[in-house]
């Protein structure tokens, strides 16, 4: 074993070992991902994952690349708490996917409620939205039951008009209208005829 980066982390020789520790650090990125914090040092990132067992993967990013280590609070050899798991070039697909998505979701404190704050708006808005389709998919329910019991010109070109004010108003796709109705070309037909479709 010999020193690499810091005095106190050793590169894992035993390939087994290496192994083991590259599936439980991917394991803990992808499952306790919410857990995983970030520090910043000077001119380098370090993701600390949660503390298991008194063991803690670390990922350090500098510059343009990065690697990964474990250490320990009772050093498994005197003087060898740290552990070397992987680097850039050994990093694997499956690994890289889980880091980006670490990357993207994990932040300083700082940064971490400046995004909490424009989340939860967003969140708000989103929820909003979804009420609101969920309740737009329910008035082309209902229409599509009256329809099917007496369907008719007529009441087809009663439906194209609901559709033209739902999309209009509330932005509600035709599409929408014409997934439900696609057994029923005479509905079809009518929205199609509406001056503002657009295929």
């Amino acid at each position: 074993m010999g020193a690499k980066y810091y005095k106190d982390l050793f590169e894992i020789m035993d390939s087994h070992r290496k192994f083991k520790y590259e599936k439980l650090l991917l394991a803990s990125m992808q499952d306790d991902i919410r857990k995983w914090t970030e520090i910043v040092k000077d001119d380098r990132v370090i993701y600390h994952s949660p503390i298991y067992g008194g063991s803690q993967f670390c990922i350090e990013v500098r510059s343009y690349f990065s690697f990964s280590y474990i250490t320990h609070a009772t050093p498994v050899v005197a003087g060898q708490n740290s552990e070397l798991i992987n680097e850039n070039d050994t990093q694997t697909k499956e690994f890289k996917t889980a880091y980006q998505n670490l990357r993207s979701q994990i932040f300083t404190p700082e940064i971490y409620e400046i995004e909490k704050s424009i989340g939860n708006q967003h969140n708000r808005k989103d929820k909003l939205e979804q009420l609101n389709i969920e309740a737009y998919k329910n008035i082309i329910e209902d229409s599509y039951n009256d329809f099917i019991k007496e369907p008719s010109d007529a009441f087809a070109r009663m439906i194209a008009r609901t559709a033209y004010g739902f999309n209009k108003n509330h932005n509600l796709p035709y599409s929408e209208w014409l997934e439900r109705f696609k057994d029923y070309p005479m509905v079809e037909e009518e929205i199609k005829r509406l001056d503002n479709y657009e295929e």
